[in-house]
């Protein structure tokens, strides 16, 4: 394997988590939203 290209600056990993609206009054959505939100500082 052979880079084609090597840019001077690396490329923005984004990610979006998306929830409908009033879903995170609920406990187990908002358990697992808060649960990704953790999470997701990691995977950077």
């Amino acid at each position: 394997m052979v880079a084609l290209h090597e840019p001077t600056v690396p490329p923005l990993r984004t990610y979006f988590l998306a929830v409908r609206t009033g879903t995170l009054a609920m406990p187990h959505i908002a358990r697992a939203h808060d649960w990704l939100e953790r999470a997701a500082v990691d995977w950077c």
